[in-house]
């Protein structure tokens, strides 16, 4: 099949819509003409976007009820995430949930400071101390260690349980 690219020969049509989508993706147009097409109807994508929700609302808070039980590991980094956004941190890194499954793999699925089971992420240098949210300050901790460790250095959580 010819195209109207003289030197292309393409097998068929989707090929050579194919070809086409990428021509227009790599030069840019598509990505102008979804700009000026969001520019001219925004405010009406956004409104048939939150009429579809309303219709919907169980169903949406069902789902995410659902994802939340099947997936409270990814659950938990998700929150971890945010909660380092939202102290606007310096140092925040995105961490993924390979990086947390390798983190607990590495402890044996066992609290950092007293070797229960982990359930919590805890910062080693806590965020309001200034801490990064990344792998690299991140430990899995039970919840009573982490409960009672809560914004203090390592050195002053082991010095006042003593």
């Amino acid at each position: 099949m010819l195209g109207l690219r003289r030197d292309a020969t393409y097998c068929g049509r989707p090929c050579k819509t194919a070809a086409s989508d990428a021509r227009r993706k790599s030069d840019g147009r598509s990505a102008r003409k979804e700009a000026e097409r969001y520019e001219r109807n925004g405010e009406k994508r956004k409104a048939l976007s939150r009429d579809v929700y309303w219709k919907n609302r169980d169903a949406y808070v069902q789902r995410s009820r659902d994802w939340r039980k099947s997936n409270p590991g990814l659950k938990r980094i998700q929150e971890q995430n945010r909660r380092g956004r939202k102290r606007n941190n310096p140092g925040f890194a995105e961490v993924t949930a390979s990086q947390w499954r390798r983190e607990l793999r590495r402890t044996g699925g066992k609290c950092t400071y007293c070797d229960n089971d982990a359930t919590t992420v805890d910062h080693v240098i806590p965020l309001c101390k200034g801490g990064r949210h990344a792998i690299g300050n991140l430990v899995p901790a039970c919840q009573s260690c982490n409960c009672s460790k809560s914004g203090l250095l390592l050195i002053e959580w082991r010095h006042r349980a003593r």
